[in-house]
């Protein structure tokens, strides 16, 4: 660390050590313009105190996201005629899914699949 007209300086390993994360995160906040880095000479960077004081941040909880009704404190069940199109809907839907094939559905239904195929091709040609 070094001080210049009242600022301290670290390097980019000393950030890192200082936030508990690694060099190349600090590196990325750099090269991405969230902590401003300061060049001294050809090869040496340093990082502003202040500028690290504002990298971090309180973190604040993500608002809630409500329905208008709920957030009304109002909640209204469907109508008739709501129920009847959702009633409609899902015998369509479980009709369709009669006739809809999607098995096999997973490895283990692949393996099985194929070695009860092998065991009938084998019986066939004893």
């Amino acid at each position: 660390m070094t001080k210049v007209q009242g600022s301290r300086f670290y390097t980019v390993p000393e950030v890192a050590r200082m936030l508990r994360v690694s060099a190349s995160t600090v590196w990325r906040w750099i090269e991405e313009d969230r902590l401003p880095a300061y060049r001294v000479g050809a090869k040496n960077i340093r990082i502003k105190q202040e500028d690290v004081d504002r990298i971090v941040r309180p973190v604040q909880a993500a608002p809630r996201r409500t329905s208008a009704a709920k957030e009304k404190g109002v909640w209204e069940p469907p109508t008739k005629e709501e129920m009847a199109r959702r009633q409609e809907l899902v015998a369509e839907l479980l009709e369709m899914r009669k006739e809809l094939r999607i098995a096999p559905l997973t490895t283990a239904d692949l393996v099985r699949t194929a070695r009860n195929e092998r065991e009938k091709h084998r019986s066939q040609q004893h």
